[in-house]
């Protein structure tokens, strides 16, 4: 006998919580900011744009998703996607070098104007 249920009325499941918990990750790193900015974060320990809450908010991250049965690695997924590319694809944007400077001479040292 297969039960109806309502719309809406399905038994919870595993599944479920997984996908609430993989939302919350998803939300979470698409605009982490407004953590940034709490009460007791923002201008306290933020250390003027370093990463650690930033890291600090990923190892949170990372535990809730174990904890719930996710595979943590959706942390790098979503945050490669936000940046364009797949997790385990490399880099192949070129970086821009450093434009080279001329050489400051000194009086001591030999020109090239002989």
């Amino acid at each position: 006998m297969i039960q109806s249920y309502r719309p809406g009325n399905h038994p919870w499941s595993e599944e479920h919580t997984r996908l609430i918990v993989t939302g919350i990750i998803e939300q979470v790193l698409a605009d982490p900011t407004p953590i940034y900015r709490l009460p007791g974060i923002f201008g306290i320990v933020d250390g003027h744009g370093n990463d650690r809450t930033g890291k600090k908010v990923e190892q949170i991250l990372r535990a809730l998703a174990v904890q719930y049965g996710v595979d943590p690695g959706i942390i790098k997924e979503v945050k490669a996607r936000r940046k364009g590319r797949k997790a385990s694809t490399p880099s192949t944007t070129p970086r821009k070098s450093p434009a080279k400077r001329p050489r400051a001479t000194t009086p001591d040292s030999p020109s090239d104007d002989h």
